[in-house]
């Protein structure tokens, strides 16, 4: 008799449909430096975990994504992103509840939050191209959240654009760190 799980697996690959194969959880896997992508998807789950368990705890929490990323200055670029986020979570909540009404900050599942509340400090602040931390909320939301969040966080940030000045972009740290 045939294991029901890899007759599944066998009829999606007969019928050319490749099997889901999660990413690498942590840059340090691959050759590659850390990405830009890499420091916003710690920083999302920093984000996170000062919505649970609040800011107090900031000293494990940055412990756990130093350990987490496999690389300390990462972890610390990630942690002090979030930590820069947080500090305009209120604002962007009260945001978030005029441009969607209906869902606002509490109703949110909190990796929507997240996102939300880290592609709208990279905006306000000037730090990343609005087109940029859009496009990048949404993508992080493909990999984490729901099926329909990025649409509505595409939705909401599109929204803040229209709505907001945007500052001018500020040049980027460095992604790479001198090692000699």
């Amino acid at each position: 008799m045939t294991c029901p799980a890899r007759a599944v697996r066998h009829s999606v690959v007969r019928r050319g449909i490749r099997p889901y194969t999660p990413r690498m959880s942590s840059p340090s896997e691959t050759s590659a430096a850390p990405t830009q992508h890499d420091i916003r998807r710690y920083a999302m789950q920093v984000l996170y975990q000062f919505d649970l368990r609040g800011d107090d705890d900031r000293d494990a929490i940055r412990d756990d994504v130093c350990a987490d990323t496999g690389s300390p200055a990462l972890g610390e670029r990630a942690f002090q992103l979030a930590t820069d986020a947080w500090a305009t979570y209120a604002d962007c909540d009260a945001m978030t509840t005029q441009l969607a009404p209906d869902w606002p900050a509490h109703r949110q599942p909190p990796l929507d939050r997240a996102l939300l509340r880290l592609a709208y400090h990279e905006i306000t602040t000037g730090r990343t191209p609005a087109k940029v931390a859009i496009s990048e909320a949404v993508n992080l939301a493909k990999e984490f959240c729901a099926e329909r969040s990025p649409s509505f966080i595409n939705g909401v940030l599109d929204k803040l654009v229209k709505r907001i000045d945007l500052p001018a972009v500020k040049d980027a740290a460095p992604l790479t760190t001198n090692t000699t």
